[in-house]
Protein backbone atom coordinates (compact mmCIF):
# COMPACT_ATOMS: atom_id res chain seq x y z
CA UNK A 1 0.00 0.00 0.00
CA UNK A 2 1.32 3.45 -0.88
CA UNK A 3 1.20 6.01 1.94
CA UNK A 4 0.38 9.59 0.94
CA UNK A 5 2.01 12.31 2.98
CA UNK A 6 1.71 16.06 3.32
CA UNK A 7 1.99 17.70 -0.09
CA UNK A 8 -0.04 19.74 -2.51
CA UNK A 9 -2.59 19.36 -5.27
CA UNK A 10 -1.49 20.33 -8.76
CA UNK A 11 -3.37 20.43 -12.02
CA UNK A 12 -1.99 19.74 -15.47
CA UNK A 13 -4.36 20.30 -18.37
CA UNK A 14 -3.70 18.62 -21.67
CA UNK A 15 -5.10 20.44 -24.65
CA UNK A 16 -5.66 18.60 -27.87
CA UNK A 17 -8.45 18.45 -30.41
CA UNK A 18 -9.79 14.92 -30.27
CA UNK A 19 -10.63 14.57 -33.99
CA UNK A 20 -7.05 15.51 -34.90
CA UNK A 21 -5.15 13.99 -32.00
CA UNK A 22 -2.21 12.60 -33.95
CA UNK A 23 -1.34 16.03 -35.33
CA UNK A 24 -2.25 18.27 -32.40
CA UNK A 25 -1.39 16.46 -29.17
CA UNK A 26 0.37 18.85 -26.80
CA UNK A 27 0.60 19.07 -23.04
CA UNK A 28 0.37 22.31 -21.06
CA UNK A 29 2.50 23.15 -18.02
CA UNK A 30 1.24 21.79 -14.73
CA UNK A 31 -0.65 24.02 -12.29
CA UNK A 32 -0.68 23.84 -8.47
CA UNK A 33 -4.22 23.69 -7.10
CA UNK A 34 -3.69 23.77 -3.34
CA UNK A 35 -1.37 22.80 -0.49
CA UNK A 36 -2.43 19.91 1.68
CA UNK A 37 -1.94 19.69 5.42
CA UNK A 38 -2.81 15.99 5.54
CA UNK A 39 -3.34 13.04 3.20
CA UNK A 40 -5.60 13.85 0.26
CA UNK A 41 -5.99 10.51 -1.44
CA UNK A 42 -6.54 10.54 -5.18
CA UNK A 43 -7.93 13.65 -6.91
CA UNK A 44 -11.24 13.42 -8.77
CA UNK A 45 -11.71 15.61 -11.83
CA UNK A 46 -14.76 16.87 -13.74
CA UNK A 47 -15.23 19.50 -16.44
CA UNK A 48 -18.14 21.57 -17.72
CA UNK A 49 -18.41 22.31 -21.43
CA UNK A 50 -17.61 26.00 -20.78
CA UNK A 51 -14.17 25.06 -19.42
CA UNK A 52 -15.02 25.18 -15.71
CA UNK A 53 -13.09 22.48 -13.85
CA UNK A 54 -13.79 20.83 -10.50
CA UNK A 55 -11.45 18.69 -8.39
CA UNK A 56 -12.75 16.72 -5.40
CA UNK A 57 -10.37 15.31 -2.81
CA UNK A 58 -10.37 13.95 0.73
CA UNK A 59 -9.68 16.40 3.53
CA UNK A 60 -8.44 14.18 6.34
CA UNK A 61 -8.28 16.97 8.90
CA UNK A 62 -12.08 17.35 8.80
CA UNK A 63 -12.88 13.68 7.97
CA UNK A 64 -14.71 14.85 4.88
CA UNK A 65 -14.13 15.88 1.29
CA UNK A 66 -13.87 19.20 -0.50
CA UNK A 67 -14.36 20.73 -3.93
CA UNK A 68 -11.88 23.03 -5.68
CA UNK A 69 -12.99 25.01 -8.73
CA UNK A 70 -11.36 26.74 -11.69
CA UNK A 71 -13.34 29.09 -13.94
CA UNK A 72 -10.50 29.67 -16.41
CA UNK A 73 -9.71 26.19 -17.66
CA UNK A 74 -7.30 25.29 -14.84
CA UNK A 75 -5.05 28.36 -14.64
CA UNK A 76 -6.27 29.53 -11.22
CA UNK A 77 -8.04 27.63 -8.45
CA UNK A 78 -10.10 28.35 -5.33
CA UNK A 79 -11.75 26.24 -2.64
CA UNK A 80 -15.44 25.92 -3.51
CA UNK A 81 -17.13 24.03 -0.68
CA UNK A 82 -17.09 21.04 1.64
CA UNK A 83 -19.03 17.99 0.55
CA UNK A 84 -21.25 18.01 3.60
CA UNK A 85 -21.82 14.82 5.52
CA UNK A 86 -22.29 13.79 9.12
CA UNK A 87 -20.20 10.68 8.40
CA UNK A 88 -16.55 10.36 7.29
CA UNK A 89 -16.60 10.26 3.48
CA UNK A 90 -14.05 9.64 0.74
CA UNK A 91 -14.72 10.84 -2.83
CA UNK A 92 -14.53 8.16 -5.51
CA UNK A 93 -15.68 9.79 -8.74
CA UNK A 94 -17.11 13.08 -9.99
CA UNK A 95 -19.07 14.01 -13.11
CA UNK A 96 -20.69 17.27 -14.23
CA UNK A 97 -23.75 17.98 -16.36
CA UNK A 98 -23.42 21.31 -18.15
CA UNK A 99 -25.07 24.14 -16.22
CA UNK A 100 -27.18 21.77 -14.15
CA UNK A 101 -25.66 19.32 -11.67
CA UNK A 102 -22.44 18.02 -10.27
CA UNK A 103 -22.44 14.41 -9.04
CA UNK A 104 -19.82 12.96 -6.65
CA UNK A 105 -19.77 9.31 -5.59
CA UNK A 106 -18.60 8.77 -2.01
CA UNK A 107 -17.70 5.98 0.35
CA UNK A 108 -19.21 6.69 3.76
CA UNK A 109 -17.70 4.79 6.70
CA UNK A 110 -20.34 3.92 9.30
CA UNK A 111 -18.32 1.77 11.69
CA UNK A 112 -19.37 -1.84 11.13
CA UNK A 113 -20.82 -1.03 7.70
CA UNK A 114 -20.23 1.33 4.79
CA UNK A 115 -22.28 2.92 2.02
CA UNK A 116 -21.70 3.84 -1.60
CA UNK A 117 -23.42 7.21 -1.97
CA UNK A 118 -23.90 9.68 -4.80
CA UNK A 119 -23.93 13.31 -3.61
CA UNK A 120 -25.19 16.01 -5.94
CA UNK A 121 -24.94 19.78 -6.18
CA UNK A 122 -27.49 21.76 -8.21
CA UNK A 123 -25.36 24.35 -10.02
CA UNK A 124 -28.33 26.73 -10.37
CA UNK A 125 -29.98 26.63 -6.95
CA UNK A 126 -26.91 25.54 -4.90
CA UNK A 127 -29.06 22.84 -3.25
CA UNK A 128 -27.41 19.52 -2.35
CA UNK A 129 -28.47 15.98 -1.50
CA UNK A 130 -27.44 12.36 -1.90
CA UNK A 131 -28.77 8.89 -2.65
CA UNK A 132 -27.52 5.51 -1.39
CA UNK A 133 -26.47 3.09 -4.13
CA UNK A 134 -25.44 0.10 -1.99
CA UNK A 135 -24.54 -0.87 1.58
CA UNK A 136 -21.63 -3.14 2.47
CA UNK A 137 -20.10 -4.78 5.53
CA UNK A 138 -17.14 -6.98 6.43
CA UNK A 139 -18.68 -9.94 4.60
CA UNK A 140 -19.63 -8.04 1.44
CA UNK A 141 -17.16 -5.23 0.89
CA UNK A 142 -17.92 -2.51 -1.63
CA UNK A 143 -15.16 -0.66 -3.45
CA UNK A 144 -15.03 1.70 -6.39
CA UNK A 145 -18.06 3.62 -7.55
CA UNK A 146 -17.25 5.48 -10.78
CA UNK A 147 -19.88 7.68 -12.41
CA UNK A 148 -21.04 8.63 -15.87
CA UNK A 149 -24.11 10.32 -17.37
CA UNK A 150 -25.88 9.77 -20.69
CA UNK A 151 -28.12 12.13 -22.70
CA UNK A 152 -26.67 15.22 -21.04
CA UNK A 153 -28.93 17.58 -23.01
CA UNK A 154 -32.23 15.84 -22.29
CA UNK A 155 -32.93 15.69 -18.52
CA UNK A 156 -36.19 13.74 -18.86
CA UNK A 157 -34.35 10.89 -20.57
CA UNK A 158 -31.09 11.13 -18.65
CA UNK A 159 -29.57 8.27 -16.65
CA UNK A 160 -26.76 8.49 -14.11
CA UNK A 161 -24.65 5.31 -13.93
CA UNK A 162 -22.39 3.88 -11.23
CA UNK A 163 -20.00 0.97 -11.66
CA UNK A 164 -18.51 -0.65 -8.57
CA UNK A 165 -16.97 -3.84 -7.19
CA UNK A 166 -18.16 -6.21 -4.47
CA UNK A 167 -15.80 -8.58 -2.67
CA UNK A 168 -17.60 -11.58 -1.15
CA UNK A 169 -15.52 -12.84 1.78
CA UNK A 170 -17.41 -16.14 1.93
CA UNK A 171 -16.10 -17.27 -1.48
CA UNK A 172 -13.16 -14.84 -1.85
CA UNK A 173 -14.58 -13.59 -5.14
CA UNK A 174 -14.82 -10.10 -6.66
CA UNK A 175 -17.63 -9.16 -9.03
CA UNK A 176 -18.52 -5.99 -10.92
CA UNK A 177 -21.89 -4.38 -10.24
CA UNK A 178 -23.80 -1.73 -12.07
CA UNK A 179 -26.52 0.69 -10.91
CA UNK A 180 -28.48 3.49 -12.55
CA UNK A 181 -30.68 6.38 -11.49
CA UNK A 182 -33.39 7.95 -13.65
CA UNK A 183 -34.28 10.71 -11.15
CA UNK A 184 -31.01 12.68 -11.10
CA UNK A 185 -29.34 10.58 -8.40
CA UNK A 186 -32.09 10.40 -5.78
CA UNK A 187 -32.89 6.68 -6.06
CA UNK A 188 -30.88 3.85 -7.56
CA UNK A 189 -31.66 0.55 -9.26
CA UNK A 190 -29.00 -2.15 -8.97
CA UNK A 191 -28.46 -4.46 -11.90
CA UNK A 192 -26.81 -7.86 -11.73
CA UNK A 193 -23.08 -8.28 -12.18
CA UNK A 194 -21.67 -7.17 -15.53
CA UNK A 195 -19.55 -10.14 -16.35
CA UNK A 196 -15.93 -11.15 -16.43
CA UNK A 197 -14.00 -14.42 -16.36
CA UNK A 198 -11.85 -16.18 -13.80
CA UNK A 199 -9.03 -13.98 -12.57
CA UNK A 200 -8.30 -10.79 -10.65
CA UNK A 201 -9.93 -7.48 -11.46
CA UNK A 202 -9.21 -3.92 -10.38
CA UNK A 203 -10.18 -0.35 -11.04
CA UNK A 204 -13.45 -0.46 -12.94
CA UNK A 205 -14.34 2.81 -14.68
CA UNK A 206 -17.32 3.66 -16.88
CA UNK A 207 -18.13 6.21 -19.58
CA UNK A 208 -20.96 7.03 -21.98
CA UNK A 209 -20.60 8.55 -25.44
CA UNK A 210 -22.13 8.38 -28.91
CA UNK A 211 -24.84 5.97 -27.75
CA UNK A 212 -22.39 3.51 -26.18
CA UNK A 213 -21.87 2.70 -22.48
CA UNK A 214 -18.29 1.52 -21.77
CA UNK A 215 -16.61 -0.08 -18.81
CA UNK A 216 -12.88 -0.60 -18.48
CA UNK A 217 -10.88 -2.58 -15.95
CA UNK A 218 -7.51 -4.08 -15.18
CA UNK A 219 -7.37 -7.88 -15.51
CA UNK A 220 -4.72 -10.37 -14.47
CA UNK A 221 -4.57 -14.14 -14.20
CA UNK A 222 -1.71 -16.48 -13.47
CA UNK A 223 -1.84 -18.07 -16.93
CA UNK A 224 -1.78 -14.88 -19.04
CA UNK A 225 -0.15 -11.41 -19.04
CA UNK A 226 -2.06 -8.57 -17.33
CA UNK A 227 -4.32 -6.53 -19.60
CA UNK A 228 -6.42 -3.38 -19.71
CA UNK A 229 -9.81 -4.59 -20.97
CA UNK A 230 -12.90 -2.85 -22.31
CA UNK A 231 -16.53 -3.90 -22.80
CA UNK A 232 -19.38 -2.02 -24.47
CA UNK A 233 -23.17 -1.87 -24.23
CA UNK A 234 -25.48 -0.23 -26.77
CA UNK A 235 -28.65 -0.74 -24.69
CA UNK A 236 -27.81 1.12 -21.46
CA UNK A 237 -26.24 -1.85 -19.74
CA UNK A 238 -28.90 -4.49 -20.40
CA UNK A 239 -26.33 -6.61 -22.25
CA UNK A 240 -22.60 -6.32 -22.86
CA UNK A 241 -20.29 -7.24 -25.73
CA UNK A 242 -17.16 -9.35 -25.50
CA UNK A 243 -13.89 -8.18 -23.97
CA UNK A 244 -11.64 -5.92 -26.05
CA UNK A 245 -7.95 -5.59 -25.15
CA UNK A 246 -6.71 -2.01 -24.85
CA UNK A 247 -3.16 -2.87 -23.73
CA UNK A 248 -1.14 -5.91 -22.64
CA UNK A 249 1.12 -5.08 -19.67
CA UNK A 250 4.19 -6.49 -17.97
CA UNK A 251 2.63 -6.03 -14.53
CA UNK A 252 -0.95 -5.33 -13.50
CA UNK A 253 -2.18 -1.74 -13.57
CA UNK A 254 -4.46 -0.44 -10.82
CA UNK A 255 -6.14 2.70 -12.14
CA UNK A 256 -7.48 2.57 -15.70
CA UNK A 257 -9.74 5.53 -16.57
CA UNK A 258 -11.91 6.22 -19.61
CA UNK A 259 -13.81 9.11 -21.22
CA UNK A 260 -15.90 9.01 -24.40
CA UNK A 261 -16.85 11.82 -26.78
CA UNK A 262 -20.57 12.56 -27.14
CA UNK A 263 -21.00 12.79 -30.91
CA UNK A 264 -18.36 10.46 -32.34
CA UNK A 265 -16.79 7.06 -31.56
CA UNK A 266 -13.70 8.59 -29.90
CA UNK A 267 -12.55 7.07 -26.61
CA UNK A 268 -9.59 8.16 -24.43
CA UNK A 269 -8.07 5.80 -21.85
CA UNK A 270 -5.39 6.48 -19.24
CA UNK A 271 -3.69 4.00 -16.91
CA UNK A 272 -0.63 3.44 -14.73
CA UNK A 273 1.88 1.33 -16.65
CA UNK A 274 2.38 -0.83 -13.55
CA UNK A 275 6.19 -0.98 -13.82
CA UNK A 276 7.68 2.52 -13.49
CA UNK A 277 4.52 4.15 -12.11
CA UNK A 278 4.30 6.29 -15.23
CA UNK A 279 1.04 7.18 -16.94
CA UNK A 280 0.03 5.94 -20.38
CA UNK A 281 -2.71 7.41 -22.60
CA UNK A 282 -4.39 5.57 -25.48
CA UNK A 283 -6.95 6.98 -27.92
CA UNK A 284 -9.42 5.08 -30.11
CA UNK A 285 -11.36 6.63 -33.00
CA UNK A 286 -13.45 3.51 -33.65
CA UNK A 287 -15.12 2.85 -30.27
CA UNK A 288 -12.30 0.71 -28.90
CA UNK A 289 -11.42 -1.52 -31.84
CA UNK A 290 -7.95 0.01 -32.37
CA UNK A 291 -5.74 2.30 -30.28
CA UNK A 292 -3.17 5.10 -30.74
CA UNK A 293 -0.59 6.17 -28.14
CA UNK A 294 -0.68 9.74 -26.76
CA UNK A 295 1.46 9.51 -23.63
CA UNK A 296 1.74 12.49 -21.24
CA UNK A 297 5.14 13.92 -20.17
CA UNK A 298 6.10 11.66 -17.26
CA UNK A 299 8.85 12.95 -14.96
CA UNK A 300 11.88 10.61 -14.68
CA UNK A 301 12.39 9.19 -11.21
CA UNK A 302 8.97 10.26 -9.94
CA UNK A 303 5.73 8.33 -9.59
CA UNK A 304 2.55 9.43 -11.33
CA UNK A 305 -0.43 7.84 -9.58
CA UNK A 306 -4.25 7.77 -9.56
CA UNK A 307 -4.96 9.32 -13.00
CA UNK A 308 -8.29 11.04 -13.66
CA UNK A 309 -9.70 12.11 -17.04
CA UNK A 310 -12.36 14.65 -18.04
CA UNK A 311 -13.59 16.00 -21.38
CA UNK A 312 -14.05 19.75 -21.75
CA UNK A 313 -14.59 22.48 -24.38
CA UNK A 314 -17.34 20.62 -26.26
CA UNK A 315 -15.33 17.37 -26.18
CA UNK A 316 -12.42 18.99 -28.04
CA UNK A 317 -9.98 18.82 -25.11
CA UNK A 318 -9.07 16.32 -22.43
CA UNK A 319 -7.93 17.21 -18.90
CA UNK A 320 -5.78 14.70 -17.02
CA UNK A 321 -5.16 14.96 -13.26
CA UNK A 322 -2.97 12.74 -11.12
CA UNK A 323 -1.04 12.53 -7.85
CA UNK A 324 2.65 13.30 -8.35
CA UNK A 325 4.75 11.39 -5.80
CA UNK A 326 8.10 13.17 -5.63
CA UNK A 327 9.24 11.74 -2.31
CA UNK A 328 8.89 13.33 0.21
CA UNK A 329 6.39 15.70 -1.46
CA UNK A 330 3.10 14.76 -3.08
CA UNK A 331 1.30 17.04 -5.51
CA UNK A 332 -1.90 16.77 -7.46
CA UNK A 333 -1.29 17.92 -11.02
CA UNK A 334 -3.41 18.55 -14.05
CA UNK A 335 -2.38 18.58 -17.70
Amino acid sequence: MRTLRTGCILLLVIAFGIPHLEAQTRWADDVRITDLSQDAGSPKLAALEDGTLYVACSLAEVSSAGLYRSDDGGTSWAFDRYISSTDPVTPISIVAVEGEKLFVSLRADLGSSHELRVWWLDLTTESTGYGVVATGNMSMQISGGTLCVDDRDYPDNRRVYVGYEVFDNSVLDTSFRFALSSDQGGTWTNHSGIGGVEGDYAGIDIAYGNGILYYIYSYSWQFSPPEIRLRKSTNRGVSWGSNLTVETLGIASLWPKIVAAAGEPTVVVCFDDGIQDDLAVRVSYDAGLSWTSANPPNDPGERELYPQLALCDQDEKVALAWLQDDDPEQQIKIS
